[in-house]
């Protein structure tokens, strides 16, 4: 269980339970002030939040916590050893800290920016926008609207577009 702020009101409100008695004498009173002043400082510390990492680094923490439970420290030293995969490696050294944040604790995984590939030359009459379409079914690739269907595929990761020839296109984000 990750001790948190949440943690440690929940752990002095059972010693207030336990100290709250029927008759309010004097001490009663000063505890529970000083129990309503722990809430108030409690309310006022800054937790950190959680690390945001790429998905392949995410990918890799999780295989890694399934496949070896171990320390951080264990993951890195094979992560350095092996030199694989070697864009992990490589985000690791330049964000020592995020990584061994998020390998100890948890993380957010960074959305991954998603595109559409918008024909740079219009091929029809009326001007429209038209876009690269793939079949999903055959790997077909042809022009047509940006929408992507569950038979059509639209909107590509940087690393799909890293493995195509994007030749008379231009990227445009997709707008979440």
């Amino acid at each position: 269980m990750s001790k948190n702020k949440e943690w440690l009101k929940e752990q002095i409100g059972f010693h207030r339970d336990a100290t709250e008695e029927p008759s309010f004498n004097e001490y009663t009173k000063g505890l529970n002030y000083a129990y309503g002043t722990v809430d108030d400082l409690i309310d006022q510390l800054d937790e950190p939040g959680k690390v945001v990492i790429p998905k392949f680094v995410a990918d890799w923490i999780e295989d890694k916590k399934i496949t070896r439970k171990g320390s951080p420290i264990t993951a890195v030293f094979l992560l350095y050893e092996n030199q694989e995969p070697y864009n992990v490696c490589v985000w690791s050294v330049l964000n020592q800290e995020e990584f061994m944040e998020a390998y100890t604790n948890d993380y957010i995984v960074e959305q991954e920016k998603r595109y559409y590939l918008k024909l740079i030359t219009p091929i029809l009459i009326d001007n429209d926008e038209v876009f690269l379409n793939v079949s999903k079914a055959k790997a077909d690739y042809f022009i047509r609207d940006k929408e992507d269907t569950c038979y059509d595929k639209t909107i590509f990761t940087e690393l799909e577009l890293s493995q195509m020839d994007e030749t008379g296109f231009e990227r445009v984000e997709v707008a979440e």
